[in-house]
């Protein structure tokens, strides 16, 4: 497959339910990513505990892996995760954080959605990017027929 050809998934984060409070987000808070960006005009709330539990598999949901495959919970086309931040339920725990779990929906976007998001040149970046995946798939090709 060309890289021009290739799609990715809109990822929309939303806080489905909150144990029982949380600093950061409100039930329905939505975060929208497109791989590698955070929209910031299609997002409520930012919180970086909850985006170090999310960078592990972003890339990959983005990229239309299946989630069962990653280990994650699902419902139904929704993927689920909760933040790590243990707050609310341990009152000895040094936060005043809650536990949020949140639904994580996948949209397929096409080139032209991704213009919308993308400040350069995508097609162009996309055929240069095509050149360089070529030359390391024949550089990796190589090196393996030689065992």
């Amino acid at each position: 497959m060309k890289a021009s050809e290739m799609f990715r998934y809109k990822l929309e984060v939303i806080a489905k339910e909150i144990y029982p409070v949380c600093p950061v987000y409100e039930k329905g808070d939505r975060m929208t990513i497109v791989e590698p960006a955070i929209i910031v005009e299609e997002t409520d709330a930012i919180c970086l505990s909850f985006l170090a539990d999310l960078l592990p598999y972003y890339r990959a949901l983005s990229r239309g892996v299946n989630p069962e495959k990653m280990g994650l919970k699902t419902e139904g086309d929704k993927v689920l995760i909760e933040c790590h931040d243990p707050g609310g339920k341990y009152a000895d725990y040094p936060t005043d954080g809650g536990t949020v779990v949140f639904e994580i929906r996948r949209t397929p976007i096409t080139l032209e959605d991704l213009k919308k998001y993308i400040k350069f040149d995508l097609e162009n970046f996309l055929l240069q990017m095509e050149t360089v995946w070529v030359k390391r798939r024949q550089m990796y090709q190589e090196k393996h027929r030689k065992r």
